[in-house]
């Protein structure tokens, strides 16, 4: 679901690239025999990777909550939403 993370960068938003991929090639998935449910959680967690670049909007919202900028936190930020996201999505493609 690759496609997911890349509808992220573009539209920097998780929900935004859940909603396109969705509305893309789901039906393309179900006629080709993938689970509905199965194809919904993988989406989603693959949703959770690209959107966390640097210029997200929430990613500035929080650094500058913290009142600390991108040199300081941003590797934290970086492991946790966008690494870890991106691991879990393959591991659901390739394991379940």
């Amino acid at each position: 679901m690759g496609i997911t993370n890349i509808m992220a960068l573009i539209c920097g938003s998780a929900s935004g690239a859940i909603a396109m991929t969705l509305e893309m090639f789901s039906n393309a998935w179900i006629a080709a025999g993938l689970d509905p449910e199965w194809i919904h959680r993988v989406v989603v967690t693959a949703s959770g990777g690209f959107d966390t670049v640097p210029w997200n909007s929430f990613v500035v919202l929080i650094l500058s909550m913290g009142k600390l900028n991108h040199k300081q936190a941003y590797m934290p930020v970086f492991w946790v939403s966008l690494v870890a996201p991106i691991l879990i999505a393959l591991l659901g493609v390739f394991f379940v």
